[in-house]
């Protein structure tokens, strides 16, 4: 039995390939971020949730955002799946999250993944085996076109109503994006906003790309804006490699099919959107 795990931020997913076919579930997140005894506890639990459903398996890949290979933090996380899903250390290939959903939907250096969640990057793994990516640099400093910065650009454009002296509340985008959030003034905006992590942020996004299909015009320049940045990253790696196909992949492209249209629309290349598990998908693809 092979079990693949595609772990991220927000929830991991897995997928288990037996002889008579898959099953799979999710659990709550897993990231390689264990620089704390807490984090690392919330993580082996979750592992824990799912070797309760597979029980022991002979063979696990994990796509685990925030990892990076040979560090303290591989080597641990490693060594708990070993022991909680009762294989050896050598039956296990860990590698980061978008390595994963790269190898889902491409063989190396056949294209390009552009993927949009709570952040955003575009990668290839090429033919030697190397990672080549734009963007995914964290929300702090990247991540544009993905769910957080949408929902940060929405959130600026409420909090400019204020600047110049208006009721965002009386304003058909800054109602919608108000009420969505459940709040009605600037201290109700300001716990949503700092009293919460990214994903609070990021939940803003589906409410914009409601609005935009709905023909607000605020929200279709956000949306609008989201897809140029995905086409640029995805651009900066078809010129870096010369791939001439792309795939799109990431929650953040169901909030409007306009989000994908843009990215399309920027873009000269075949694209495709893949709305598919990436765990069943890649043991699919690549499980024995």
């Amino acid at each position: 039995m092979m079990l693949c795990i595609d772990a991220g931020a927000s929830s991991a997913k897995w997928a288990l390939k037996t002889q008579s076919g898959f099953c799979s579930g999710s659990v709550g997140p897993i990231t390689g971020h264990l620089f704390s005894e807490e984090a690392q506890a919330q993580v082996f639990a979750e592992l824990d949730k799912i070797a309760a459903e597979t029980g022991p398996v002979m063979e696990v890949v994990m796509g685990v955002t925030g990892v990076d290979n040979g560090t303290e933090v591989a080597n641990n996380l490693i060594e708990y799946v070993a022991k909680v899903f009762k294989t050896g250390a050598k039956n296990i290939r860990l590698m980061n999250d978008m390595e994963l959903a790269y190898s889902a939907v491409f063989d190396p250096g056949e294209g390009v993944l552009v993927y949009a969640g709570t952040g955003a990057i575009a990668s290839q793994v090429d033919k030697a085996g190397n990672f080549i990516r734009a963007g995914g640099w964290g929300f702090h400093i990247g991540d544009f076109g993905a769910g957080y910065s949408i929902g940060i650009a929405a959130l600026r454009y409420v909090t400019s109503l204020w600047d110049q002296g208006k009721d965002p509340m009386q304003d058909e985008f800054g109602a919608a994006v108000m009420n969505y959030i459940d709040c009605k003034d600037w201290p109700d905006l300001r716990i949503f906003i700092y009293g919460n992590g990214r994903s609070a942020i990021a939940s803003v996004a589906p409410i914009v790309g409601q609005l935009a299909d709905q023909g607000n015009e605020i929200a279709q320049l956000l949306i609008q804006d989201a897809g140029l940045s995905l086409a640029e990253l995805a651009q900066h790696i078809v010129d870096r490699t010369g791939a001439t196909k792309i795939v799109a992949m990431g929650g953040t492209f169901k909030i409007s099919p306009m989000l994908f249209e843009e990215l399309r629309n920027a873009l000269e290349l075949p694209i495709e959107f893949v709305d598919d598990d990436i765990s069943q998908r890649w043991l699919e693809r690549n499980g024995k």
